[in-house]
């Protein structure tokens, strides 16, 4: 550089190098030739590729080295030193350098590997040839947009889609469905319950309660020691007489009494529940109408918290309209009560148990029709004989010593769904539970025994058309 410095010093007629104003000169900045200024780096150049797609390459020098940031995104294929090819292996970015003989970097190429936007609609359109989807790229995700008939093409659509991707965040959907795509779910739970009662018998009735010093409680059937007259003075009075081993002494007239019991009951229960429920295609729907019941639970260090246990009518469902008017659904009811008659008792606590009718299923069906989706039949006979051991077994005196009693139970339960597609309406035609409805005075109160007063701002309604608390309840589906 020295050298260069003085070379150009000269040819511009500066002093000789001896001078004190030469040495000042030498010391300025001197211009280096271009032949030896070094090649600047490469730019990056980006290089888009569908998965398992391949680019082909043409170097303007020979490469002998290169360099792939990441083997498993893509791999470099080299025919010749100025012909190449680049293949995407797995969706993701990389970055590849090409060196020459003496090491210079050549090119440096940004290769980004997505995937196959134009081999996922032509697989979504041979599948729905009838819907327009259209497949475009953005980054490592797929965009689907266009429009299809129902809510099923739409995740079929998305199905094949999955295919092309590494996960399902992968795929954005911005297709439009063109059919109607709420669902109202009817489920009814119905259960009759049935029982019968029957006893005929003699019931042997001890007396008197005092025979001597011992005290005797009331005996019903079976047998129990009596004790009196000359027996008395065999026991004191802390003999028990519950023991229904115990023998059986008759002292005198009217110590022992017969009743003949003769019952026959019946009873019949109905219990209907029907819970309605509207969701999009597609989408969970909830509904519990009941209430919820405090459970106390201990935990390890002794503290005492309180958890609800719900119970009632509660419904789940999830609807997806398919094509030509059917819906698949997947449905969970409920119907359960608490049970104090079963409680369990732990300590100052009492925790009830519950009864319960549940069923969860999936079923498929037409708009407006309806399947049974559980069904239960349950029949309990339970039949008891109780009397005096030994004489109950005599033929046909034994009669007189026993007693029989029948019992039985029946239950059914039926499970039924309805679904339907249905759309907003106007809220004229709609009617609800409270139209009509309004607080009766005093004088229709007590005078008239009316429960309610009746208006309409229906013109020209007649009066069977207004809504009243008397008569049939319930609701027409259309």
């Amino acid at each position: 550089m020295a050298l260069a410095g003085i070379a150009i010093g000269l040819m511009m007629g500066q002093p000789s190098v001896g001078t004190a104003h030469a040495q000042s000169t030498l010391v300025q900045p001197a211009t280096v030739p271009d032949s030896l200024i070094p090649a600047e780096a490469p730019v990056d150049k980006r290089i888009e590729l569908a998965i398992n797609n391949t680019r082909e390459l043409t170097l303007a020098e020979p490469a002998r080295d290169i360099i792939v940031g990441n083997p498993d995104v893509a791999d470099v294929i080299i025919r010749s030193p100025t012909r190449l090819f680049i293949a995407g292996k797995n969706i993701g970015s990389t970055n590849v350098f090409l060196l020459d003989a003496a090491g210079k970097m050549i090119d440096h190429y940004q290769v980004s590997v997505h995937p196959d936007a134009k081999a996922a609609e032509a697989a979504i359109r041979e599948a729905l040839p009838n819907d327009r989807v259209t497949v475009t790229g953005a980054g490592d995700s797929l965009v689907l947009n266009g429009s299809v008939g129902s809510d099923l093409a739409s995740r079929q659509a998305t199905s094949i889609a999955r295919r092309f991707v590494i996960a399902d965040p992968q795929i954005i959907n911005m297709m439009r469905i063109n059919a109607e795509q709420q669902v109202l779910i009817k489920v009814s739970v119905a259960e009759v319950q049935k029982s019968a009662l029957k006893e005929l018998g003699l019931e042997n009735l001890i007396s008197p309660t005092t025979v001597g010093d011992l005290v005797i409680t009331g005996v019903t059937g079976g047998a129990s020691a009596v004790i009196g007259g000359g027996f008395g003075t065999l026991l004191t009075s802390a003999a028990t007489t519950a023991t229904p081993a115990g023998a059986l002494f008759i002292d005198g007239p009217g110590a022992i009494d017969s009743a003949v019991k003769i019952l026959e009951q019946h009873g019949l229960a109905n219990k209907l529940a029907e819970p309605n429920l509207v969701a999009v295609s597609g989408e969970y729907a909830t509904m519990l109408a009941g209430g919820e019941v405090p459970i106390p639970t201990a935990t390890d260090d002794g503290v005492i918290t309180v958890t609800f246990k719900p119970f009632g009518v509660s419904l789940t469902f999830l609807p997806i309209v398919m094509d030509r008017g059917r819906i698949s659904l997947k449905i969970a009811t409920e119907v359960s009560a608490a049970n104090f008659t079963d409680s369990v008792a732990i300590g100052d606590i009492v925790l009830p148990s519950f009864i319960v009718r549940r069923a969860t299923s999936t079923v498929e069906l037409p708009s407006g029709g309806s399947i049974m989706m559980a069904g239960l039949l349950n029949n309990d006979i339970t039949n008891a004989l109780r009397g005096v051991p030994g004489l109950m077994n005599i033929p046909i005196l034994g009669t007189l010593f026993r007693s029989t009693s029948f019992q039985q139970r029946e239950s059914e339960l039926v499970i039924v769904a309805r679904a339907f597609i249905v759309q907003p309406t106007d809220p004229n035609v709609l009617s609800l539970p409270t139209d009509g409805f309004a607080p009766a005075n005093d004088l229709d109160f007590y005078l008239l025994g009316h429960l309610q007063n009746i208006y309409t701002n229906r013109d020209g309604a007649a009066r069977e058309q207004v809504p009243q608390l008397q008569g049939p309840v319930g609701y027409i589906i259309r």
